[in-house]
């Protein structure tokens, strides 16, 4: 279903809008915003599952035990895991994060 609208646009938003159809790109003024709106979502779209990402890893880490920062630097001082980096997503050969072996 389509829905008639009126907008206003910018000088500038109009004068590229138009060279976009002109070029041959879109067939039409309302294509190009109704691309634009399209990526608009899509990028919306992407924000909410990444902040529920990052929520979700907040939860998960809230949840776990805390260490004080002397027993951090404790672990931040062990020498390199033996593991090998192929076997581990992250590792970069400390100790303590969580992307590193404990």
């Amino acid at each position: 279903m389509t829905v008639k609208s009126s907008i206003s646009l910018t000088d500038p938003q109009a004068r590229f809008a138009r060279t976009l159809v002109e070029s041959g790109q879109y067939s039409s003024v309302s294509s190009v915003l109704q691309q634009g709106l399209e990526l608009l979502r899509q990028k919306n779209e992407a924000e909410e599952l990444e902040l529920a990402a990052l929520r979700q890893l907040v939860d998960r880490r809230m949840s776990g035990s805390i260490i004080s920062a002397g027993e951090m630097d404790a672990v931040a001082r062990q020498p390199p895991c033996p593991v090998p980096t192929t076997t581990l997503a992250g590792y970069s050969g400390r100790r303590g994060c969580v992307f590193y072996c404990l």
